[in-house]
């Protein structure tokens, strides 16, 4: 990624919009509806820090409910469309093993042919969010068009059934490049939340914790709500719930992070001379990096 380049004798500034900020990294003039615990706001009032929390637990949950029960779903609608068993057979324990294909593709390879597209997508992609970090003033517009983009494409995928399951496929191949790049941006705020090392070192185990609770709890009000439901084996009735969940949860903490949170940046390089386009910067970038790393850091290489 464009925006980890190594240098050994550059030191740049990162220049940022000005704020009004206490010594802590707290930041006043609070949007609206700013949370507080015994009368103090989040995170001390940094804005910053509090919408990268909220931006980390909307995309645990999508991710999650996209891997726990998208995945399962689609897997099943497969092998129906396909013709095979999706319950074991009387007396057996077990499914027997599918040959049948339905678009070409086996359904066990289903999420694998998707991850495969995913990781050689993401990878092409990547470099071209760093460059637009580096050497464009644009990363906060690009964050809001990803995260409205990432939270509208999750609505179609509440509604699959048999007859659009290859379209909520693709649908969810996109989700996840564009998630993909949601999350390169949101991390080039991370190092930026505070200078206090100490102090960053707390947002990000605050950040783990909140992320990785968030699943918990929203893994625990899906199975335990269909379970009490008695509709546990129902993979489309569980994917509907989940995935509803998921769509209310990223519209509401994307739209309050992106909408009032995070702030804009300028641009933190200049393109090098000779480079004018910005779909190529990040590429140029990523081999004079691996070039650099190769020369002088035997360990890393």
């Amino acid at each position: 990624m464009a925006m980890a380049e190594i240098t050994n004798n550059e030191s740049l500034e990162r220049p940022r919009e000005p704020q009004s900020t206490s010594a802590s990294g707290a930041t006043e003039h609070l949007p609206k509806f700013y949370p507080k615990f015994s009368g103090k706001p989040f995170y001390n009032g940094n804005k910053e820090a509090l919408g990268w929390a909220l931006d980390a637990v909307a995309r645990a949950v999508q991710f999650i409910a996209a891997g726990a029960f998208l995945g399962t779903a689609l897997i099943r609608i497969a092998k129906e469309a396909a013709g095979c068993p999706t319950e074991p057979p009387e007396g057996e324990t077990t499914i027997p093993e599918c040959d049948k294909t339905v678009y070409g593709i086996k359904p066990s390879s289903l999420l694998t042919t998707y991850t495969m597209i995913v990781g050689v997508a993401s990878a092409c992609l990547l470099p071209l969010m760093g460059a637009i970090i580096d050497y464009t003033p644009h990363r906060l517009r690009v964050g809001r068009i990803l995260s409205t983009l990432f939270t509208i494409l999750i609505l179609p995928t509440i509604f699959l059934n048999e007859d659009n399951f290859f379209a909520i496929a693709i649908i969810q191949v996109i989700i996840s490049f564009t998630g993909w790049a949601q999350t390169a941006i949101s991390y080039s705020y991370l190092p930026e939340l505070t200078t206090n090392e100490l102090l960053l070192n707390d947002y990000t185990k605050s950040f783990t914790m909140a992320s990785y609770g968030s699943i918990v709890v929203f893994l625990g009000i899906v199975i335990g709500s269909m379970q009490a439901a008695g509709k546990g084996d129902d993979d489309l009735l569980t994917n509907q719930v989940a995935m509803s969940i998921a769509f209310g949860i990223d519209v509401c903490l994307l739209g309050y992070a992106w909408g009032f949170l995070f702030g804009r940046r300028d641009r933190m390089h200049q393109l090098p001379s000779g480079q004018k386009r910005i779909w190529t910067a990040g590429f140029v970038q990523l081999y004079n990096t691996g070039k650099h790393i190769v020369m002088n850091y035997r360990a890393l290489k």
